[in-house]
């Protein structure tokens, strides 16, 4: 049997500045977590940073 039959998901969080990117956080995904879970998540984890979010972009998978 040739291929991969396993795989890492992982989201991510970042900010683009400038046409500067820089990630704030990453998280890992298991296939029991959802979508809402994921983005509550990472949008959570910036919380305190005070950061005032303009426009989330999701790519396809949400």
């Amino acid at each position: 049997m040739a291929g991969t039959c396993s795989f890492y998901a992982y989201a991510s969080l970042y900010v683009l500045k400038k046409g500067k990117r820089l990630t704030l956080a990453i998280k890992g995904i298991r296939c029991q977590d959802t979508n809402v879970a994921i983005i509550t998540y990472l949008l959570a984890f910036i919380e305190p940073l005070k950061i005032k979010i303009k426009t989330l972009y999701l790519d396809r998978g949400f």
